[in-house]
């Protein structure tokens, strides 16, 4: 069994009693449930005057294990992580997630789905959608009358 330093919550080892082997399990680090069904990559969204930056973490990926695509508002980014093929092997520590994802974002203006771009770069996806010409600003010349 791990032991668990409990200086800064004195009064887990009471709770941890009847449950040493889940205790075990989820600070062993070995595959949880969670861990099963898949992982949710982090992203950042911001947008400019001229369009939505998407950008995901994606490290480890294969761009053939990526799909990415527009559908009315709707962004969806799925894709799959293969775990490493271990064969004999005793595992002692397993952190990185693996498994299938989807994300749907709901786009917050209408975009020029055709124009939309993608670069996976040292494994970090940043999506550029650009604004439909009707979402942009435009300046509006005001003209002096003469009454």
């Amino acid at each position: 069994m791990n032991t668990l330093s409990t200086a800064r919550w004195p009064r887990l080892p009471v709770l941890s009693r009847p449950f040493p082997s889940l205790l075990d399990e989820v600070f062993n680090g070995f595959e949880t449930p969670a861990h099963a069904a898949g992982f949710t990559p982090p992203m950042d969204i911001w947008s400019d005057a001229d369009a939505l930056h998407v950008v995901v973490e994606l490290p480890g990926l294969a761009i053939e294990d990526l799909e990415l695509t527009v559908l009315a508002d709707t962004l969806t980014l799925k894709g799959e992580r293969a775990a490493p093929a271990l064969e004999d092997v005793s595992r002692h520590l397993t952190e990185r997630r693996h498994g299938t994802f989807e994300r749907r974002l709901r786009l917050p203006f209408e975009v020029q789905g055709d124009a939309v771009t993608a670069q996976l770069k040292q494994g970090v996806l940043h999506v550029v959608l650009p604004k439909a010409e009707a979402e942009k600003p435009r300046r509006i010349q005001v003209d002096v009358s003469a009454d």
